[in-house]
């Protein structure tokens, strides 16, 4: 089965009509590819994105309007597009988010590690969830939501006293605890304590 299309309607730069026969899943494709661009471009509109350093795909779009692709070479575009989706598929969860967030959204590698939450004070309360939840299935619910570090007094230098306020959530309700000690690791566990004790005499 082949559909006819008319190529004015995918390329603005032509300025008569001119039909083609192309496949059914070569149409279905471009006229997806078709909606892509309309939803982009009102995105672009309601955002009013104008600058081509913003980092958002905007200099490649407009790269893209410049090009003089046939409806196979878009296919085959199309194709190469989906291998790299389901290659991204089979990888493990984490290193498929991050190799997307890298390579496919930009992100640099100190942003993906802050989403991701690394670093001492996400592992210490990744840990005592994980460890807890065995006896209180209701700790999974909670998420570290903020994490401020305060220095009490600067005077003292290296020997100073922090303050760590936290702030936690379970999907219906936020608190905040707070722990102090000089050292920041222990301040924040003494927080992330007070914070599984408030979840559980709730």
């Amino acid at each position: 089965m082949s559909t006819k299309i008319n190529l004015r309607e995918f390329y603005p730069w032509l300025t008569h009509d001119e039909f083609v026969e192309v496949s059914d899943e070569i149409a279905a494709e471009i006229h997806a590819d078709k909606r892509y661009e309309q939803s982009y471009e009102r995105s672009i509109r309601r955002n009013k994105v104008r600058s081509l350093d913003a980092a958002d795909g905007t200099e490649t779009a407009a790269a893209m309007v410049c090009r003089n692709d046939n409806p196979e070479t878009i296919y085959e575009m199309m194709e190469c597009h989906c291998r790299l989706c389901r290659a991204l598929n089979a990888l493990p969860e984490i290193q498929g988010r991050r190799v997307e967030a890298r390579y496919l959204l930009g992100r640099s590698i100190q942003e993906i590690a802050a989403a991701e939450g690394d670093g001492p004070v996400n592992a210490l309360d990744s840990a005592l969830r994980r460890a807890l939840s065995i006896f209180f299935p209701v700790l999974e619910e909670v998420r570290l939501t903020d994490y401020k570090v305060r220095v009490i007094n600067s005077i003292a230098a290296t020997a100073a006293k922090v303050r760590v306020l936290i702030t936690s959530g379970d999907g219906m309700k936020n608190w905040s605890t707070v722990g102090v000690s000089e050292d920041i690791i222990e301040a924040s566990f003494l927080a992330l304590i007070d914070s599984i004790e408030y979840k559980l005499s709730r």
